[in-house]
């Protein structure tokens, strides 16, 4: 289950405060002639609009994109645009027009070949950034721990946030296909039983039908065997063992009863005349 975040665990921070903060310690702790030489070119600074900027949902509706991604393509932008301040892709929230415009480009591409492309193109404001003196490490502690904590907050303020609604969408969304499930396992459930329950008619009229077949069976078996009994009978009185011994072997070949009887009934009917004429 998703972990509910307390958000008293997070300190507010006032972006602008903490960023004259940091730049005052810094202006403190770095030599004279240590400090940033301010990038005068055109290709260093693009003009970024001065409107209020776009919310997280409002990137999402005109990127087409989803607000995991929204989040992942302004993390991918200012990676590349590393030597600007991240105050020109997003603002108290909000995500500034270049940001949006670099994200159109970037959706267009991949991430490594818009990185490519924009470094580039930048080459002499990515040079000029590298060789400023101050970047390399020459921050007091004290300086670089300010600012990595606002950094951390910031992101944390921006985390929670996508959490806040992502956990809400999520449990609505859970709670709907719940319902749903729970709908579609009772109407089967149903199905099912009705199912078995037609089966079960169905077995149990071909178990009776099935029971008087046998029984017409062994009744058909009895009453052949009677009356094959009752033909060697018959021929053992007519002529004797060898008679009777021929029409079991008839049967034993697949004579029908009847053409064994027609047989017998001939021989019969032919000893009977033999008797009378004798007399």
């Amino acid at each position: 289950m998703p972990k509910t975040i307390d958000i008293e665990e997070f300190h507010t921070f006032e972006l602008g405060e903490n960023v004259t903060q940091v730049t005052d310690i810094v202006s403190d702790t770095v030599p004279t002639e240590c400090q940033a030489v301010p990038c005068h070119s055109e290709e260093c600074q693009p003009t970024v609009s001065t409107q209020n900027g776009y919310t997280v949902q409002e990137m999402v509706e005109k990127l087409g994109l989803s607000k995991r991604t929204v989040f992942r393509y302004v993390k991918h932008l200012i990676e590349t645009w590393y030597w600007l301040p991240e105050t020109d892709f997003r603002v108290n929230g909000n995500y500034t027009e270049f940001a949006l415009q670099e994200a159109l480009k970037l959706k267009a591409t991949t991430f490594p070949a818009y990185q490519e492309s924009v470094q580039d193109e930048h080459a002499e404001a990515v040079q000029e950034f590298e060789e400023t003196p101050g970047v390399d490490g020459l921050f007091n502690e004290s300086a670089l721990a300010t600012y990595n904590q606002l950094q951390k907050a910031t992101s944390a303020l921006a985390t929670y946030d996508y959490q806040q609604s992502s956990y809400l969408t999520i449990g609505q969304q859970s709670l709907a296909d719940s319902q749903d499930k729970l709908a579609k396992t009772r109407s089967q459930s149903f199905d099912l039983s009705n199912r078995l329950l037609t089966q079960l008619s169905l077995l149990s009229q071909d178990k009776q039908q099935q029971e008087i077949a046998r029984q017409q069976e062994i009744t058909a078996d009895i009453d052949s065997y009677a009356l094959q009994q009752a033909h060697i009978q018959l021929a053992k009185i007519l002529k004797g063992e060898q008679l009777a011994s021929e029409v079991d072997a008839l049967y034993r070949k697949g004579v029908s009863p009847e053409e064994i009887g027609k047989m017998l009934n001939g021989l019969q009917s032919a000893n009977f005349n033999g008797d009378v004429k004798k007399s």
